[in-house]
């Protein structure tokens, strides 16, 4: 809920339900607060109007990704997607606005109880990867193939089964764009651009029941962080400014974000141990989520592959990474 807007502003009002992702500077990592203030420049859009606020703001990042990743699929009715990955956040979104659109989606899944839940929500036919390999059980045929999940090697065992002309992308940055045009695919590695455009599709969406956001429990705000920080796959569900109330104020303002007393009376950092979590582990994705991608790509924390940065020396933003 917009709490005050700034001079100049004209996207937003005080009192406007809004709904959004902000996760790059001058904001900063993550949205674990009851007050921000961001600017309208950023990725916000006015929030669905059919489900809570604390529901919407589990929407954002996994919806605009799935969103964008059928964009670029470029699928028509009664064309086939592969999605490998379709039981996580994005999948769930991506199997919805799939079958909105007439796509026939096949979707790996573990066990029974998974296979049950994508085809709820949309998936025409699954298959039980822990049963034997997906290229062992499905024959080929898909027009496009989006892995949510797989590392290069499994990645590039999925792409026999497109067909010719066929629209490969992975989230995971392992393909390698001369193999896959050798193949005669197109596509490649897939990075989410948060836009409002995109969060007014996914609004519209919500709002003519064509998707829903599935919810695996709600938190306190004080909980989900604890349980972010842990690592765990619920922080997914429970990132979303709009979990909090949030003020729109003057372009190019930065985050104030409270710090919060943990239970044992320690000061908790205002980003918790969340914001490197699965997506920064590996040393590549947190400065692809940075404005400026160019400069800070290989400036990731714990990247040895930086040719400028060596242990010991200073540097100004994997110190201030650091400074937690």
């Amino acid at each position: 809920m917009v709490e005050a807007v700034g001079a100049g502003v004209d996207r937003f009002k005080a009192g406007d339900r809004v709904y959004g992702q902000m996760i790059h500077p001058p904001i900063g990592e993550g949205s674990y607060a009851e007050l921000v203030t961001v600017p309208d420049s950023v990725a916000i859009a006015e929030a669905p109007h059919s489900i809570p606020l604390s529901d919407a703001a589990a929407l954002p990042t996994a919806g605009m990704t799935a969103l964008q990743l059928l964009d670029r699929a470029g699928l028509s009715e009664g064309q086939k997607l592969l999605l490998v990955g379709a039981t996580g956040g994005v999948g769930s979104f991506l199997t919805q606005i799939a079958r909105a659109r007439g796509i026939h989606v096949i979707a790996t899944a573990s066990g029974d109880e998974a296979a049950a839940r994508v085809k709820q929500l949309g998936a025409a036919e699954t298959i039980d990867y822990t049963k034997a390999p997906v290229e062992e059980q499905f024959a080929g045929g898909a027009d496009a193939l989006i892995d949510l999940v797989n590392d290069k090697t499994n990645f590039e065992k999925m792409l026999p089964l497109v067909k010719k002309g066929g629209h490969v992308n992975t989230t995971q940055f392992v393909a390698d764009k001369d193999h896959i045009h050798a193949l005669g695919l197109r596509g490649g590695n897939f990075e989410t651009k948060g836009t409002p455009a995109s969060l007014d599709a996914l609004r519209e969406l919500i709002d003519n029941g064509r998707l829903t956001v599935p919810v695996d429990r709600r938190l306190p705000l004080d909980q989900a962080l604890r349980r972010a920080s842990t690592g765990a796959a619920l922080a997914c569900r429970t990132w979303g400014w709009a979990t909090a109330r949030g003020a729109t104020g003057r372009r190019g303002s930065a985050a104030r974000v409270p710090r919060q007393p943990s239970p044992a009376g320690r000061r908790r950092p205002a980003r918790p141990a969340a914001v490197r979590d699965r997506r920064h582990a590996d040393g590549r994705g947190l400065h692809r989520r940075l404005a400026d991608r160019r400069r800070y790509r290989r400036h990731a924390v714990g990247n040895r592959r930086h040719r400028h940065h060596r242990p010991g020396r200073s540097h100004p933003i994997g110190d201030r990474l650091h400074r937690h």
